[in-house]
């Protein structure tokens, strides 16, 4: 239709006149899937054929299928999972010799490692402390130069008389005495 008019490239003809040439399409409609209309008729079958066992061959042929299925969508599922992979890495090398068999194995493995390892409170202090007395020897030991955050460690860990680990004074380590002598300021920034 152009401009309001027929164009006489739609145009067909019908008997002594030239009519429009519509063409209705119906929506296409998904396939049904068959397979189990498709098990009762082989049930059927074995059953007017006077086969004894029809129904264990049926349920055998089910769970040959079943598994037909299940071993397609794991290669697909594998073939996706290796495209997640850096093929340098000895990881892809590790997965292309295991196969897809193995894909439950290897998602495994790699949850792991992309896991973060959980750190020790003590050891994540000590290298706080260690952070600020490196700062400090950069500084020449002047602690006024010292972010408010690094003054608070300085304070709390470097600085103290007693030996006290924070974990000690706020008890949640058994210590020689539980001290809330802690210098707390606001960190802005």
């Amino acid at each position: 239709m152009a401009n309001g008019f027929l164009s006489t490239d739609s145009l067909v003809p019908y008997g002594n006149q030239m009519v429009p040439n519509t063409v209705t399409t119906a929506p296409r409609l998904k396939p049904k899937d068959n397979s189990n209309l498709g098990m009762m008729l082989y049930a059927l079958g074995g059953a007017l054929r006077g086969d004894k066992n029809f129904v264990e061959n049926t349920m055998q042929l089910q769970q040959m299928q079943e598994g037909k299925k299940r071993e397609k969508q794991m290669k697909e599922n594998y073939q996706e999972f290796l495209k997640t992979i850096d093929p340098d890495s000895p990881f892809y090398d590790l997965a292309k010799s295991i196969g897809y068999e193995g894909l439950p194995q290897l998602l495994l493995e790699r949850y792991k490692t992309e896991q973060p390892k959980q750190i020790d409170p003590s050891k994540a202090m000590k290298q706080e402390e260690l952070n600020v007395l490196n700062k400090l020897k950069q500084f020449d030991g002047n602690v006024e130069k010292l972010s408010s955050y690094e003054k608070i460690i300085y304070d709390n860990f470097i600085k103290r008389d007693d030996s006290q680990s924070i974990l000690e004074q706020l008890g949640l380590i058994p210590g020689k005495q539980i001290n809330t002598n802690l210098i707390i300021e606001k960190i802005e920034g």
